[in-house]
């Protein structure tokens, strides 16, 4: 695992590692200049069981240069993140490149320095059995791949399995290794009880076989699960109720519909308007306090379809005191021949 870090000397280890930089190719540059949160070297020391057994695992197999593929499985809220953000703190303070990613613009938004993986790795938008990236072997990004210790992707239950199998063809292609992706050490997490791989009019079985557990990675990949829900820790009970939904141990009634507990139910109102009743229970005194910008981020509702987001949105904007604005954007530019 390599020597303990003192997070007193994080000044120093920034300074060391920005001295390495200038004589790299610029993206081997700029990822070794990342900046390393001291909240983030701080959470090594605040995993819980669970966390600490496999944040010593990956980085075993990190230190001793095992090629090992993982994959953490937890449902949100079991500490995912919190594992990612460690394991990238230890080996980026120890002069080395991890590199963060997600499927989804959302999740990547969450690490420091994560990008969107078909930014990252320049994956085509379509994929097949026998696609490649399009990123070349002398590229500064293909450096960039080779000098990389560790590499998370997260989300990876969206994806389709022949988008992760695009980037083991072409991570055996930079690395010259006819190895399971190269022989990088990779972290892949997810939850397929969320988002799964979009097939348009599919069947159950064309999605499940879209999806990564039918990959020929799949058997490949050291499983970890986390059960434990961090973020819910102190209400046991609504917990419970998510992991039995995930594992599909809820009782349900019929066309397979889950009753929701009566606790996460917002009733009618008197008027039997369900969205202003929604918006009164999440957004209670809004006119008093619509600008303050903590009660505003606080809190939000979510929906299935775009046309209920945009119905509620226009319920909500009407509410707020003031006269409305509209700001209008642009797609695209084109050259003002005629100086218009």
């Amino acid at each position: 695992m390599g020597k303990s870090i003192n997070v007193y000397d994080l000044p120093r280890l920034q300074q060391q590692l920005a001295e390495v930089a200038p004589s790299e190719c610029r993206e081997v540059a700029e990822e070794m200049s990342v900046q390393i949160p001291k909240e983030d070297l701080d959470a090594q020391s605040s995993l819980n069981p669970e966390q600490e057994r496999d944040f010593k695992i990956i980085l075993r197999a990190v230190g001793c240069g095992r090629a090992g593929l993982f994959f953490v499985d937890g449902r949100g809220g079991t500490g995912k993140t919190f594992l990612y953000r460690a394991l990238l703190a230890n080996v980026r303070s120890r002069c080395m490149i991890a590199l963060a990613t997600a499927s989804s613009g959302v999740a990547a938004s969450i690490l420091p320095r994560e990008r969107i993986a078909h930014s990252m790795f320049e994956i085509p938008l379509q994929t097949n059995e026998s696609s490649m990236t399009n990123m070349s072997k002398q590229s500064g990004a293909a450096k960039l791949i080779r000098k990389a210790k560790l590499l998370i992707w997260d989300e990876v239950s969206m994806p389709k399995r022949q988008t992760i199998e695009t980037v083991d063809r072409r991570f055996r292609d930079i690395m010259d290794i006819d190895k399971p992706c190269g022989g990088k050490d990779i972290v892949f997490g997810g939850d397929f009880c969320q988002v799964l791989p979009v097939v348009p009019k599919s069947t159950k079985a064309e999605t499940v076989n879209a999806s990564l557990v039918k990959s020929y990675l799949w058997p490949l990949m050291e499983k970890i699960q986390f059960t434990r829900n961090m973020r819910a820790r102190t209400d046991p009970t609504f917990s419970d109720f998510l992991l039995r939904v995930g594992n599909g141990e809820e009782p349900t009634i019929r066309d397979n519909l889950i009753p929701l507990p009566e606790q996460l139910t917002v009733k009618y109102g008197s008027d039997g308007n369900a969205e202003q009743s929604l918006i009164n229970e999440i957004f209670p005194s809004l006119q008093q306090n619509a600008s303050a910008a903590k009660y505003v981020t606080a809190r939000a509702i979510l929906a299935s379809r775009n046309e209920h987001v945009n119905k509620i949105n226009e319920k909500l904007i009407t509410m707020f005191p003031g006269e409305s604005k509209r700001f209008i954007s642009f797609d695209s530019a084109e050259d003002d021949t005629n100086n218009y």
